[in-house]
């Protein structure tokens, strides 16, 4: 989160999509050429799903930074880290079938308003 606080402060909006091409592109290169070098036999199946996630990684802090220059970190932090949790257990119930049950869901959610709680006291103490 870092990252975002920086670079939305020393470079304009205009600079986001180069900044974090530079920036993704650089982290895909070099762990694809440390699979190859460490890894005697080539599994295409996990550089597909770290290109996936890598996809995923550059849409979030694109949306992140885009979210920040028009609303407050106040606002932006608790909806994501929301998002994240929800998403991850959609995720779970549908790609790997993972059977959720009400208390799981209650607990979901009240993780949900636990970050959200967390992240307003953090900004209220600030």
């Amino acid at each position: 989160m870092i990252p975002a606080l920086v670079f939305r402060k020393e470079l304009p909006l205009t600079e986001t999509m180069p900044f974090q091409t530079v920036i993704f592109v650089s982290a895909f290169s070099v762990t694809t050429l440390l699979y190859y070098l460490r890894r005697p036999r080539l599994e295409p199946e996990i550089l597909k799903w770290g290109a996936l996630l890598g996809t995923a990684n550059f849409g979030n802090y694109l949306f992140l930074v885009l979210a920040l220059s028009v609303l407050p970190g106040l606002v932006v932090y608790p909806v994501i880290a929301a998002g994240e949790v929800g998403l991850l257990a959609i995720a779970g119930v549908v790609l790997w079938e993972e059977t959720v049950g009400v208390r799981c869901w209650l607990g979901i959610a009240l993780s949900v308003v636990a970050i959200v709680l967390i992240q307003l006291g953090k900004a209220a103490q600030t």
